[in-house]
């Protein structure tokens, strides 16, 4: 079975854990409050940020999941960065909502589109 999953970047528990894993600075605000960050086009707010390897600005979630950020279309920051980040993300969310089912991730693998691909079992 294939699922293709659009990303909203709403567990922030993940999140952290993800930008720790893969060595990224992350801020996560507290309950109730909000952090903001300088990009090019001004100053935006969210629920936290994160910089991505070799970008110029970070990348700030806002309360709804959707990411905010300045790239200038690779130039200040290479996307797939990103995509790769979000990609883990959705992995790790997937890995701990099979957990919780009493399932299992047995294999993972990248194919050549960048697309990961989880194998699991119950």
């Amino acid at each position: 079975h294939i699922s293709t999953i659009k990303t909203e970047i709403k567990d922030l528990d993940v999140l952290r854990r993800v930008c720790e894993n893969k060595k990224v600075s992350c801020q996560i605000a507290s309950t109730g409050q909000e952090v903001s960050s300088r990009l090019y086009s001004g100053e935006a707010k969210g629920v936290a940020t994160f910089k991505p390897e070799g970008w110029r600005f970070p990348v700030v979630v806002d309360k709804d999941g959707v990411l905010k950020y300045d790239n200038y279309n690779g130039g200040w920051g290479k996307q797939q960065e990103l995509d790769n980040l979000v990609d883990e993300y959705s992995a790790e969310l997937v890995r701990d909502r099979l957990r919780m089912e009493g399932m299992r991730v047995v294999s993972e693998r990248r194919l050549e589109d960048n697309t990961l691909e989880l194998e699991f079992v119950r």
